[in-house]
Parts: structure tokens; C-alpha cells; sequence
């Protein structure tokens, strides 16, 4: 029983980390969740799981990014 509520709380979590992974995705919502990054730092510091240290980065790694390098495709040659 134990583990099977371990294995829904990381379900949980995986899938709560990767919404905010997709709603970084906007300018506006990255900002208001850079805030995070600290809790997100924790946790892959104190996670036990492979998996949630792997998406906190992942999470941070998106929330950290900053501009493409080029603003329109007619720029890439």
C-alpha cells in the first residue's frame, strides 16, 4: 500500500512539473513562475526519485530560458 501511494504521489508530482514545464512556454507566465525555482532546487536536492530530480531540472531549465536566437524564421538561412 505504502508504495503504490509513493508511485501516485510521483505520478502527481511528474505531471504537476511538467504543466509548469508547458506554461513557461509564455514570456509572461515564465516570469510570474521563476519564482519557484528555489522550491524546484530543493527538490532535486531532496528527492529520492530519478525521475522528479530529472523533470525539476527539466522545469528549471525552461523556466531559466531566456530568448531564441533569432525573433523571426526570415532571419535563418
Amino acid at each position: 500500500m505504502c508504495s503504490l501511494l509513493v508511485s501516485l504521489c510521483e505520478s502527481w508530482l511528474h505531471a504537476l512539473l511538467q504543466l509548469i514545464t508547458n506554461v513557461a512556454e509564455h514570456p509572461h507566465a515564465r516570469m510570474k513562475l521563476q519564482r519557484g525555482i528555489g522550491v524546484l532546487r530543493a527538490m532535486v536536492k531532496a528527492s529520492v526519485s530519478a525521475m522528479i530530480k530529472k523533470c525539476s531540472r527539466q522545469t528549471i531549465q525552461q523556466l531559466q530560458f531566456q530568448s531564441r536566437p533569432f525573433q523571426n524564421l526570415k532571419d535563418v538561412r
